[in-house]
């Protein structure tokens, strides 16, 4: 069983802003369909799900980390 991952992020300079991702799984029980092989019921899970590119839901807005608002809490005096 290989499990397939699938990723989608938007990215700016290398630091990740808003992501979404699915996988495929391998469930404790195993549902093999009348006629089946094992070989053919794990490729069934290994499908990390493709529709997340069909179905995927951007964020109206993203708002871009800054250093306003930030608190720093340190131990120096």
């Amino acid at each position: 069983f290989t499990p397939q991952i699938v990723q989608l992020a938007l990215m700016d300079s290398g630091v990740t802003y808003w992501q979404r991702s699915s996988s495929g799984y391998l469930p404790p029980v195993i549902d093999k369909k009348e006629g089946e092989d094992l070989d053919s019921a794990l490729k069934r899970y290994e499908d990390p799900g493709l529709k997340l590119f069909e179905e995927v839901k951007f964020p109206k807005y993203i708002v871009r980390p800054s250093n306003v608002g930030r608190t720093i809490i340190t131990t120096a005096e």
